[in-house]
């Protein structure tokens, strides 16, 4: 009995780091395409030369979106594998 109990108490687990992991992700993206927008926003006014900036922080957005699809895809086929109770 403990060894099934402890088997679900992993899968629990492993479904709630996922959807942790995915929530504080996706609060990071939020924040980088933010201050992207708000970068380009400042830069707009000023020089047109420091719109370089906030095109690398666009780029570092689009790979933690596709990081964390990556991570999403991987922990789900990961937690299928696991027995359920």
């Amino acid at each position: 009995m403990q060894c099934a109990m402890r088997i679900y108490c992993t899968h629990a687990s492993a479904t709630e780091a996922r959807e942790t992991m995915t929530k504080f992700l996706v609060i990071i993206v939020i924040a980088v395409s933010l201050e992207a927008l708000v970068f380009i926003l400042g830069a707009a006014n000023d020089h047109l030369s420091l719109l370089v900036y906030p095109a690398i922080l666009l780029t570092t957005a689009a790979g933690l979106v596709a990081a964390l699809a990556l991570y999403l895809r991987l922990s789900s086929s990961a937690e299928q594998r696991l027995p359920r109770r």
